[in-house]
């Protein structure tokens, strides 16, 4: 442990563990977004092929 300038006690360990914490949340909610993003692109393309209204591809 080491002591900052305004007198508190703070370990690196728990500030790397905050900092993972919050990288790990960001990431997590960035993975979420571009998987929503690619499946609404690629229901837009199955849509306009009509694949899925069972149209498309001799149905």
């Amino acid at each position: 442990m080491r002591r900052l300038r305004n007198g508190r006690v703070v370990t690196s360990l728990w500030l790397e563990v905050k900092l993972r914490e919050a990288l790990d949340k960001a990431a997590k909610a960035e993975r979420r977004s571009v998987s929503q993003q690619l499946i609404c692109y690629l229901e837009r393309g199955l849509k306009a092929d009509g694949v899925l209204q069972g149209e498309g591809n001799g149905k």
